[in-house]
């Protein structure tokens, strides 16, 4: 008798718990819904039917119950699909899985991009991710030079970001796949051609900005290594873009002024020997390896070459790289005759 209600018990609690968990929600578009520290199963409850997302709170309660998941709710930020049932929802409250967004660095990414992105994605806000990139307290961890940024130890790539995350979890998550990536091999390499890390992600930076074409890596980093060698000034672009970025002066255009001492800042390697401060980008591993392992060439210049493809024609001495120069124009010039037709 007893096991015949036993039986029936269970097959009661199946019959109600399959009839409640597949209620759904009433929400129409996907919802942010957050559950707070403290908070309990009655007013997740509470908040689920304010906010529109449930119409059925007792049933809800007794799904939860029924899971034995009532007192197992976790904190967090969860997306709530419309449509999606009692029994879902509770699984991913339990779960610990919260929303996640989607965000990509792509190589050559620098801070101000990255908290660009962040803020309008509403991870985090720019400033505190700015103020954050800046605290000193990296400093000793990387040997980063006092007064430089996180500035090119920030790994470009895609990460899953929990909503709501704190800014210094975010920065921590890029720092953990930097460390992944520049191996202790790598860093070894690195002192054996007598330089700093962070003077060859200097360098890696100035090749990420240069070249997007992975080949042409090595040799942008030879032509650079031989004007430090024949203690040349770099003289490149894009040191100077970011010297103007820093200063809230880039308006998209580099003047004639800005290459020259005029302009006053370290980033101008256009009046100052050597490398700059700091990197000015977010690097690749190629890059990084490109400054490594600089191809062995007798270049000193490149120029872009013209043909919309992101390739560069390099150059041994003046008198070639005024011919390449020629070939640029000459070749912009029949892209843009041939995309007009």
């Amino acid at each position: 008798m007893k096991r015949n209600l036993l039986i029936f018990l269970l097959f009661a609690a199946a019959a109600v718990f399959s009839s409640c968990g597949r209620e759904n929600s009433i929400n129409e578009k996907a919802v942010l819904f957050e559950v707070a520290k403290g908070d309990s199963l009655s007013s997740v409850v509470d908040k689920l039917t304010d906010t529109g997302v449930i119409d059925n709170p007792n049933r809800f309660k007794i799904v939860a119950k029924l899971m034995g998941k009532d007192k197992k709710i976790q904190t967090g930020v969860y997306q709530i699909l419309p449509g999606e049932n009692f029994a879902d929802i509770i699984e991913k409250m339990t779960s610990g899985k919260t929303h996640s967004i989607k965000i990509t660095f792509p190589e050559g990414y620098n801070i101000f991009e990255m908290g660009t992105a962040l803020s309008n994605l509403g991870i985090c806000g720019y400033d505190e991710f700015m103020a954050e990139v800046k605290n000193p307290k990296y400093t000793e961890r990387y040997g980063i030079p006092a007064g430089q940024s996180l500035e090119g130890y920030l790994f470009p790539d895609t990460y899953f970001v929990p909503y709501k995350t704190d800014v210094k979890k975010v920065v921590e998550m890029m720092l953990n796949r930097f460390d992944t990536v520049v191996t202790p091999d790598m860093k070894q390499k690195i002192k054996d051609r007598g330089m700093t890390l962070h003077q060859v992600l200097t360098m890696a930076s100035i090749i990420q900005k240069e070249t997007g074409v992975e080949y042409e890596m090595p040799i942008v980093s030879g032509v650079y290594y031989n004007r430090l060698k024949a203690d040349w000034m770099l003289q490149a672009d894009p040191t100077i873009i970011y010297g103007l970025l820093i200063e809230n002066k880039y308006d998209g255009n580099i003047k004639k002024t800005h290459l020259t001492a005029e302009n006053t800042s370290p980033y101008n390697t256009y009046a100052l020997y050597g490398l700059p401060p700091g990197p000015i980008s977010s690097v690749g591993k190629q890059a990084i390896l490109a400054a490594i392992f600089p191809a062995q060439v007798d270049y000193f210049f490149f120029v872009a070459s013209g043909k919309g493809d992101g390739t560069h024609v390099f150059s041994r001495n003046v008198e070639e790289h005024n011919q390449a120069v020629q070939l640029y124009k000459q070749n912009m010039k029949n892209l843009k005759n041939a995309q007009g037709q």
